[in-house]
């Protein structure tokens, strides 16, 4: 599983031109995602190649989850998909891609109760070791890249409420 910080990889207002400035000023299997600005319910994984080459690859959010559009695998969440790719070196396109070095993006805010891209699991670990009951934290969202979730311990389980990011 991708650690909390190579989670980071998920840009939300980044523009293609500044992709590949990042990109090129980087080492071969660097990447990043960021959400497309043609299409709806889709993003972009940009990777520096060996070739120093630019490649953009799409992926399609649907019901069942994240896939790349030319493959028929379907992940449930970005971070999956990225975490499948990274550890099957060579199934990216003409094979040659590698996912090797995560570009972070910046963190909104560092307000402590933010804990950016951080999985559900480690949601409830970490409130579950809060007394009060009321206890929050906000995280990235996991199933839509680029919204977030404000996660809140009550007497009975963690309440998840999805905050929609508007540019």
């Amino acid at each position: 599983m991708t650690s909390r910080l190579a989670r980071g990889f998920f840009h939300r207002d980044i523009s293609l031109t500044e992709t590949e400035k990042v990109l090129q000023e980087n080492v071969v299997g660097s990447f990043l995602v960021r959400p497309s600005r043609t299409k709806a319910d889709t993003y972009v994984l940009s990777v520096r190649r060996a070739t120093g080459e630019i490649a953009h690859i799409r992926i399609k959010r649907t019901n069942e989850g994240f896939d790349i559009c030319e493959k028929q695998e379907c992940f449930p969440t970005l971070y999956d998909m990225i975490d499948h790719y990274r550890q099957n070196i060579g199934e990216l396109q003409e094979k040659n891609i590698e996912l090797n070095n995560p570009i972070l993006a910046q963190m909104p805010t560092f307000e402590k109760y933010y804990h950016g891209p951080i999985s559900h699991s480690q949601v409830v670990s970490i409130l579950n070791k809060c007394y009060r009951m009321g206890s929050f934290l906000v995280r990235d969202s996991e199933t839509s890249p680029g919204d977030y979730v404000i996660c809140v311990k009550t007497p009975d389980y963690i309440a998840n409420i999805k905050i929609k990011y508007f540019s």
